[in-house]
């Protein structure tokens, strides 16, 4: 008997865990309308998003219409997010990588590009990567909004 109400009070506890422990969905289609570079006309993005448990991919069509991935996707229990996304350079540089950051609040998806570090203290600021962060205009964009596409 006393080993059957272990049993029993085991199992319960490891099924309290795995359901407070499961993440958010954020599986299927999301909308965000996305302002255009220098000035033009926003712009419907769609992201695809494929989620398997507490990780994720997906992808978008980038402004030049092609599709750009999304790697690396992890989302916790309190719907906390984040993600890769790898750009090509500017002018044929080298493809740079971006980390966005975000959350999901039912039909809300917020997240928005992780400034790059700062140069290291006595090297040439020129030297530093560009392009990525907050502005609108730069490779990672500004915070994105978007809706789940029902």
């Amino acid at each position: 008997m006393t080993r059957r109400i272990f049993t029993i009070s085991t199992l319960t506890l490891a099924l309290s865990i795995s359901v407070m422990a499961q993440a958010p969905s954020i599986d299927g289609k999301w909308s965000a309308t996305i302002q255009g570079r220098g000035g033009n006309a926003p712009t419907e993005r769609i992201y695809t998003i494929k989620q398997t448990g507490m990780t994720f991919t997906g992808s978008y069509a980038g402004f030049q219409g092609n599709e750009v991935q999304m790697t690396n996707g992890k989302i916790d229990a309190a719907g906390k997010i984040e993600f890769t996304v790898t750009q090509a350079g500017r002018g044929g540089g080298a493809p740079v990588e971006i980390k966005y950051t975000g959350e999901v609040a039912g039909d809300t998806l917020k997240f928005a590009p992780v400034p790059p570090p700062a140069p290291p203290a006595g090297t040439d600021p020129a030297a530093a990567p560009q392009g990525r962060g907050g502005g609108r205009g730069g490779f990672g964009g500004g915070p994105v909004e978007a809706k789940r596409v029902k």
